[in-house]
């Protein structure tokens, strides 16, 4: 990747540190790299020239280099070029009229559990409307992963032959995410096609589970109407914390509990919206939900709903109007960041939601011209990935014996951290140490007769956030711990 900054963004800046520097690169589209480690953020010129007019993928280590993007056609490396066994991602995809999958989230990524340096690549390609043999028709989704190991192509990253295109799913919509569960664990995410029944798929230190599927909310059923160009676009938008999802299709929008343990979708409410409303995102601490809502003239409008209330009727009628853009461009798409706030595009505008957890009208940072102008004018929307945000969640308490609470100090921490157990586990126990992207870093077990640990953690563990996990008969406990 070059590195040469093209033109600093007219954002503000809200932390001081990112939690998950995985997640701080943003493929937008046509050479355009939202950088979210730089302060404020910046965009720098990347070589790859792919285009899509929906969600991609951007991956980067635990530093914040870039490592691949993809779009669901192809995998990029850093450089901007296409790997040696890169191309045809996509093979499933039958509409000879488009260079790629068309759906609207074509492709995500999530990190091996016991593996670091190889990811699973998920493409969905087709499930929307399109040409085929027939003519013009829905064309249900297909479901196939490659692997990207980086340690190929001299460190580069590729895919290994056997480890490319293999069908995990046929039959569904064009939605799909990855999911939160609990530390070291991922769900894959998606919506059969002609049904109601959301399809998960477990990803642990076993490798990807047998598919989960639960009946709930609306059937995405083969309806067009004529002029209705997002009619079928659907897409799935899960909370940090794994616990909620939102889902949109032809024009509605339902929110849904989500069981990280088991996979399952259950309760929908469905949210008052508008027609063509078909991105959302959580909050980063999952207490709103933001949408945006095309209007006729270049208006779009942004709201969000109150979540922090389980009744029904309330979080329908929190519906609240955020900002009102009059900027050129229909399709917006949301996502939360690393850094706190909520970015969204609108064609080639790239705006800001600061606090979105305590958000006011003027927290909303709207540019006055286009981040950058393109070169291409089929490049006309920017895109925005389709990430895993929260890749850890907190494992609750579970006080089975006794009130015992242990704590894990200093906070933040140099080369050790120390485990105050003056009342003692019972019987076995063991801390586990992960990294921001849930994956297991480090293990020691623990004696049940000594007062207090200290654990050596290595020099060369980067500064970020990590999280702890202490397991024993005396119950599970975990928490949040930075270097």
């Amino acid at each position: 990747m070059k590195t040469q900054i093209i033109v600093i963004i007219l954002l503000f800046y809200t932390c001081s540190a990112f939690a998950w520097q995985e997640n701080s690169n943003w493929y937008l589209n046509a050479q355009h790299l939202l950088n979210l480690s730089n302060n404020p953020p910046t965009v720098d010129f990347y070589d790859s020239y792919s285009i899509n007019q929906g969600y991609n993928v951007s991956v980067s280590d635990n530093l914040g280099n870039l490592l691949f993007t993809s779009s669901g056609d192809s995998l990029t490396n850093a450089n901007g070029l296409i790997t040696p066994n890169g191309n045809n991602l996509d093979n499933a995809f039958i509409n000879e009229f488009s260079p790629t999958s068309f759906s609207f989230q074509p492709v995500t990524a999530v990190q091996f559990p016991t593996e670091p340096h190889r990811y699973y690549l998920f493409v969905l390609a087709n499930g929307m409307y399109g040409f085929s043999d027939s003519g013009f028709e829905y064309i249900p989704g297909i479901l196939q992963y490659s692997v990207v190991d980086m340690s190929l192509d001299a460190g580069k990253g590729d895919i290994a032959d056997e480890e490319k295109n293999i069908l995990l799913g046929e039959n569904l919509t064009g939605a799909m995410t990855a999911v939160s569960g609990e530390c070291g664990t991922v769900w894959l995410l998606t919506h059969v096609y002609d049904s109601n029944q959301f399809t998960a798929w477990k990803i642990s230190e076993t490798g990807i589970g047998n598919p989960i599927g639960s009946n709930a909310g609306l059937s995405v059923s083969n309806v067009y109407s004529a002029g209705e160009q997002y009619d079928n676009l659907n897409g799935i938008f899960a909370s940090p914390d794994g616990k909620k999802i939102a889902f949109f299709f032809r024009n509605e929008l339902q929110l849904f509990d989500f069981d990280n343990l088991n996979g399952i979708v259950s309760n929908p409410v469905t949210l008052p919206s508008a027609p063509e409303t078909i991105s959302g995102t959580f909050s980063p601490q999952g207490d709103y939900f933001y949408t945006s809502e095309p209007e006729s003239n270049n208006i779009t409008k942004i709201y969000r709903f109150d979540l922090t209330s389980t009744d029904a009727a309330v979080i329908q009628n929190s519906k609240t109007l955020i900002a009102t853009f009059g900027k050129d461009g229909h399709l917006s798409l949301l996502q939360r960041a690393p850094n706190g706030s909520i970015y969204g595009t609108i064609g080639r505008y790239l705006y800001e939601i600061k606090n979105p957890d305590a958000v006011e009208p003027e927290d909303v940072v709207i540019p006055e011209e286009p981040v950058l102008e393109d070169t291409d004018e089929t490049a006309f929307i920017y895109n925005l990935p389709n990430l895993l945000t929260n890749p850890c969640t907190e494992v609750s308490v579970t006080d089975t014996k006794r009130k015992f609470v242990p704590k894990v100090f200093p906070n933040p921490f140099v080369n050790y951290v120390a485990i105050d157990n003056k009342e003692g586990f019972l019987g076995e126990a063991h801390f586990f140490l992960f990294n921001a992207a849930g994956k297991l870093l480090l293990s020691h077990p623990l004696l049940s007769e000594a007062d207090n640990y200290q654990i050596d953690i290595p020099d060369y563990f980067p500064s970020g956030l990590y999280f702890y996990k202490i397991e024993s008969q005396t119950g599970v406990f975990s928490g949040k711990i930075s270097k």
